[in-house]
Order: C-alpha cells, then sequence, then structure tokens
C-alpha cells in the first residue's frame, strides 16, 4: 500500500525537461550526441564533396572526432545558388541556407540565414576585381556593415595554379576585424576534394556561422567555377 502523501514536502520533485533536444544519431553510421548550438562551437571540421551526383552538388562536413554534423546539398537547375545544410542525411531538418542574390552568380553575393529562426546570420560577397586572380570574399554582419575578409594564401601560388599547376592545394585564411579567426586547407587526394576548416576559440562577437558558409562556399562554388 501507497503510503500517504506528505503534507509538508507535496510530491517528490519532476526534473525539468532538457532546454534543448539531443540529437542521438542519423542513418549515417558516424553518430554523434550533444545539443545542437555545440556543433557550431568546435575548432575544427573536415568538409568531404559528394562525388557520385546525378543532379546538384553536396558535402559532408564531420567533426574532429569523425562524427557527421552537417550535410550540406546545393539544389540542381537554379539559376540563383541555392544550398542548404541539414542536420543529417534524412534532410528533414534545415539549419541553415546560402543563397545567392543574383541570377547566375554574377556577382557572388551569398546571403546565410538560420533557417530554424528566419534570421539573417552574415552576408558574403565576392571581390570580382581581386578574385579574378586570387579568390577573395568580403564577410558582412546581419546589418550589411563589412567585419572581415576571406582570401586566398598568396597571389603568387594562386598564379601558379591557374596557370601551371592546378593540383596544388589552396588554402584560405579568415580575417575578423584585424584578427585571423579561420583556417581552410583543402587537403590533396586522388579521388575527390577534402577542405580542413579550423577556426579558432570562441571569438567575440564572430558568428562560426559565416565560418562554415565561407568553406561551404568555396567548396561547392568557387573552386567549380574557377578550376572545374
Amino acid at each position: 500500500m501507497d503510503s500517504p502523501e506528505d503534507p509538508i514536502s507535496g510530491p517528490p520533485p519532476v526534473a525539468p525537461p532538457p532546454a534543448m533536444p539531443v540529437y542521438e544519431g542519423s542513418k549515417s553510421p558516424y553518430r554523434t550526441g550533444g545539443r545542437l548550438a555545440d556543433r557550431y562551437h568546435l575548432n575544427n571540421y573536415v568538409l568531404k564533396r559528394q562525388v557520385w551526383r546525378f543532379f546538384g552538388s553536396g558535402a559532408h562536413i564531420y567533426g574532429p572526432n569523425g562524427e557527421l554534423l552537417f550535410v550540406v546539398d546545393r539544389k540542381a537547375f537554379k539559376l540563383k545558388d541555392d544550398i542548404r545544410v541539414y542536420l543529417d542525411e534524412s534532410m528533414t531538418t534545415e539549419l541553415m541556407s546560402i543563397n545567392a542574390r543574383q541570377l547566375l552568380d554574377f556577382l557572388g553575393t551569398f546571403d546565410v540565414t538560420d533557417t530554424t529562426t528566419g534570421l539573417l546570420v552574415g552576408t558574403l560577397q565576392r571581390q570580382n576585381i581581386v578574385s579574378a586572380f586570387r579568390d577573395s570574399w568580403v564577410i558582412k554582419d546581419s546589418f550589411g556593415n563589412p567585419t572581415g575578409t576571406v582570401i586566398e594564401d598568396s597571389l603568387a601560388l594562386a598564379l601558379i595554379r591557374d596557370f601551371l599547376f592546378a593540383f596544388i592545394p589552396r588554402s584560405f585564411h579568415v580575417d575578423h576585424r584585424g584578427m585571423n579567426v579561420a583556417v581552410f586547407r583543402h587537403q590533396l587526394t586522388f579521388f575527390g576534394y577534402v577542405l580542413h576548416m579550423d577556426l579558432a576559440p570562441d571569438v567575440s562577437d564572430f558568428d562560426p556561422r559565416l565560418g562554415l558558409a565561407a568553406g561551404i562556399i568555396i567548396a561547392l562554388v568557387e573552386s567549380r567555377r574557377k578550376r572545374g
């Protein structure tokens, strides 16, 4: 027989629900746990572009322990580039969109939006004159104010790649308010495309989603436009 409820202390306390759902895995053999926001605050990511795609292009982004963190899909048959970032391979939970403003991407301005909230994170705008020889982008915040740049490692190496040895790996550095906050390094492989993205530990007022978006654009848009 149950003991009567203590009139002073009342019923036993009930644990509150977690502040954010915990993701426990996907169809991928890689499994990951932890809060969704934690995925944006790691120091090392590896982007692997999908090779066999009949339409469009895509990539998987892994964490430092090989766990699948994001699935990227670049839509096919679009006059304006339309890239979506999903939680896992089911592609039912969209996290972020990267959309070109102009038809056929002549000017290369991409808006990065958090689709879970509908809020603009920032913008990446290609510097067309500079990028004719050395890829360069301006990072803007959600108000349109320039805050930093993404630029290819060196003009000399960029020219060598374009005119002599296209297989030489590319690298980029990301500056934010005069501080280096990320480095992207293309890994030379015989099959596929791999980009290592190293981000500095949480930097005040730099949104790591813009860093990830820059790496995605380089992997899925810029490399194919300039180097096939």
